[in-house]
């Protein structure tokens, strides 16, 4: 269940940290007078994967309460397992993550 809590973690923590979030109807694109710089390209594709991610958690942790609410503590377990082969991928991602985002508000 700890694993469970972990994911929404994860995915709550994904939104506020990369500032993941609604954007205002009204809001108007900014003009695009240059090419997207290398680091940034970087940060959206390791953004991507990282999103995939906790999507992925977010569907296990959904099979897990299923499995919860229909008192299906195997069910449970094996959603669990299946969180807790995801820390590793997602542990592996979050440097690299936080650097490409610095270099990208950087400029680099």
């Amino acid at each position: 269940m700890k694993a469970v809590l972990k994911v929404a973690g994860m995915a709550t923590a994904l939104a506020v940290t990369f500032g993941i979030g609604f954007v205002s109807a009204s809001a108007k694109p900014a003009e695009a007078t240059t090419t997207t710089p290398p680091s940034c390209l970087k940060y959206i594709d390791l953004s991507e994967q990282f999103i995939g991610l906790a999507a992925e958690g977010l569907g296990y942790a959904s099979d897990g309460f299923t499995s919860i609410g229909n008192r299906d503590l195997y069910g449970a377990d094996k959603a669990n397992d299946k969180i807790n082969a995801l820390a590793p991928k997602v542990d592996r991602l979050a440097t690299p993550l936080q650097s490409a985002k610095q270099d990208c508000k950087g400029g680099k």
